[in-house]
């Protein structure tokens, strides 16, 4: 189906050509609330604003910056609100930039202790030992 040219409003599966996303996502949004609920035509076929495209590109786009969907809700809410969305988003920010920071210290000290392990390793194979692989066990152990 094409765009209703008559209305202006876009089926479906325009939005979903438009946005890159699927079907079935634009559904779900609708459904939780980050973009208003379609109007419907005489064949009960889901009709947006064109504005929808800009929203869900807006959702795109800070799920790819790391947004969850409850956060990208809040966003949109006080923007729909009529207030401005910056302290909100500046508040994210600064979580998201705290998660990173904190995993990236997790990564690093895995990054060192898989190093350590790697060094207690034979070149080669030797015999069968009583544990499965005694360079893991100590390192669980903190031998």
């Amino acid at each position: 189906m094409t765009s209703d040219l008559l209305s202006g409003l876009l089926y479906i599966g325009d939005v979903a050509r438009r946005t890159g996303l699927t079907v079935k996502a634009i559904r779900y949004y609708e459904r939780i609330g980050l973009i208003a609920p379609a109007a419907r035509n005489s064949g009960n076929l889901r009709q947006f604003s064109p504005l929808v495209v800009e929203r869900l590109a807006f959702v795109k786009r800070a799920k790819s910056l790391g947004f969850t969907l409850g956060e990208i809700s809040e966003i949109v809410s006080v923007h729909d609100q009529g207030q401005c969305t910056c302290g909100r988003v500046r508040q994210t920010v600064g979580n998201k930039l705290a998660e990173i920071e904190e995993k990236l210290r997790e990564i690093k000290a895995l990054r060192s202790t898989l190093l350590r392990v790697r060094k207690m390793l034979p070149p080669q194979a030797k015999g069968v030992n009583e544990r499965i692989c005694p360079a893991i066990h100590e390192q669980a152990t903190g031998a």
